[in-house]
């Protein structure tokens, strides 16, 4: 039961800190589809804008633990696989339900593979 404590605690604040992040990603994803950037280009983007932000904040608040190379290099590499569902969901989806809800199904993916990925691989508790 005590494991639930901190993981329930973790899954807020990376989800808060994904409210953050998406209003960051919303915000530069919006200007450049509103100066017709390919939706694609503008998607990437927005998760490069986000990245930093993140990170930081995972790294320190969410899982409090010291930031090191190899969890940014985890950190990075996990982030490129929710770019990867990310866009795929922007790419795919917005052919049939629009770019904007396509966009917020691909941030629904993201955080639930996201979350999945740090707490299990990237800042995962020590043995």
């Amino acid at each position: 039961m005590a494991l639930l404590q901190p993981t329930a605690r973790q899954a807020v604040s990376f989800a808060f800190v994904g409210i953050l992040n998406t209003a960051i990603d919303f915000a530069v994803f919006g200007s450049l589809v509103a100066l017709s950037v390919w939706p694609v280009k503008a998607n990437v983007a927005a998760w490069a804008a986000s990245f930093a932000f993140s990170y930081i904040f995972n790294a320190t608040v969410t899982f409090r633990t010291e930031m090191r190379l190899t969890n940014l290099a985890s950190f990075f590499a996990t982030s490129l696989v929710t770019l990867a569902i990310s866009t795929s969901c922007v790419l795919l989806l917005s052919q049939f339900i629009g770019i904007w809800p396509a966009k917020i199904a691909s941030i629904a993916a993201s955080y639930i593979l996201g979350f999945a990925l740090a707490r299990g691989f990237v800042f995962r508790p020590k043995a």
